[in-house]
Order: structure tokens, then sequence, then C-alpha cells
């Protein structure tokens, strides 16, 4: 409106406007974040591989070795992340190291042996030794973090929730406690994709046996081999 009314010479009304303009519009990027961030919202970073922790199950599991299985491994960490790719370019993950921060205290989790190309290779078992034991494994042929990233790479500003499998030691009355996750992935040129996950188990979405593309899928129970065996220390 002013520069409407205005006599002063064209390109000088036409300056003032376009610095207005520019500066409210720098103010209201501003606003917004300000805004967003006190409100909790995740503010992503370029450049990152971006990961969240939606869900941590302290529980037995295990992974399977070979069809029908003769040994298994015991494993008692299952976590349900979230990754987004906001490197720029396609990932292919090819290894991880995860630890949890629980109190003071940052816990190193051994990772569980290698399922790349099986996607069957864990699931949960009732007690050997008690009536009919079963083993009910699990479908991870699309949302596996190892069986899917062997197979294709996380596209550029691509989401994707996977399911890992550890062990860890932590106990489930301490999952309280836990406070962040720290990962590092590493991609096929063993570059280091470091990633921290704030966590509160409050706000966990639990493990969910579904359908849906972020669920645990679980197979019919088959019974346990009569020659399945725990695999040696190692």
């Amino acid at each position: 409106m002013w520069g409407l009314r205005s006599e002063r010479p064209t390109w000088q009304i036409l300056a003032v406007v376009f610095v207005g303009v520019g500066a409210i519009g720098v103010f209201l990027v501003l606003a917004l974040r300000y805004v967003g961030e006190k409100k909790g919202l995740k503010v992503t970073s370029s450049g990152k591989l971006l990961c969240d922790v939606m869900a941590v199950q302290l529980e037995p599991v295990y992974r399977f070795f070979q069809e029908p299985p003769v040994y298994f491994q015991r494993l008692d960490t299952t976590l349900r992340i979230s990754l987004t790719n906001q490197t720029g370019k396609p990932l292919y993950i090819k290894d991880q190291s995860v630890e949890a921060l629980v109190g003071t205290e940052w816990i190193k989790f051994k990772n569980a042996d290698r399922a790349a190309f099986e996607p069957y290779a864990f699931g949960i078992m009732t007690p050997l030794g008690e009536g009919n034991p079963l083993i009910r494994r699990f479908d991870l042929s699309r949302n596996g973090f190892d069986f899917v990233m062997q197979r294709k790479p996380i596209g550029v500003d691509e989401n994707m929730e996977l399911w890992m499998f550890f062990i860890s030691g932590i106990a489930p009355k301490d999952l309280a406690n836990v406070s962040q996750f720290r990962f590092v992935f590493y991609d096929s040129a063993k570059k280091e994709f470091p990633c921290v996950s704030p966590y509160s188990i409050k706000d966990d979405k639990g493990t969910v046996i579904g359908t849906s593309a972020g669920d645990l899928t679980a197979l019919a129970a088959e019974p346990v081999p009569t020659n399945l065996r725990e695999e040696p220390a190692h």
C-alpha cells in the first residue's frame, strides 16, 4: 500500500518492498522453528542418518541355525527402530554397533550372529523340557534389519522401520532407567554414521504381532526338533 501511494522513484519502491518482504519471510521461518522446538517437534538435519528407537523388548528371543533348526543362540533384547536417510545418497548399511545409557552407564550390546540370508532366523520358543515345546519364528523378509539391509539400500529421504536382535544383559526391571540409545552404522565402504536416539519407557510403542509394515509377523508354531541344541558360547 505504501508503494502504491508513494511518489518515490520506482526502483526505490521495489528495493524497499523486496527487503521488507524478505525480512518478514526470514522472521516467519525462525518463528516456526522456535515454536516447533518448544513443542518438542523433531527438527531433522541433512547429511545424517536419523534413528528413533520405537520399542524395546527385554525378553528371551532366539536365533536359529539351519533348516530345520539344529542349533540356537539365546538372546535377550529386541529393538524396533525407525531409520531415515538424510545423507543425500542411497545407503547400503552392512553393520552396526549399539549402546544403551542405563542410569549413568553406557551398556554395549553384543550383536546376534548375522542372519543376512535367512528371513526366518529369529523367533521365540517355549521352554525346553516343558510339555510339547514349540518354536514360533518371525517373518523378517520385509522388516528385519539384517535381511533387508543386505538386499537394498535406504533411498534418499526414505524411512524404514526395522527389527534388530541383541544380547544386552539389561534386566527388564532396568528398562525404566534407559534414557538413550547410541548407534554407529557402517556402510559398504565402512564409513561411520553415528546416531543417538532418546528413549522413554512411557513413549514405548510396544511389540505388536500383526501384518502392518512395522509389525512383527509370526509364522505358525512348529514342534521343536528333538536334536535342537544351544550353540556353544564363543
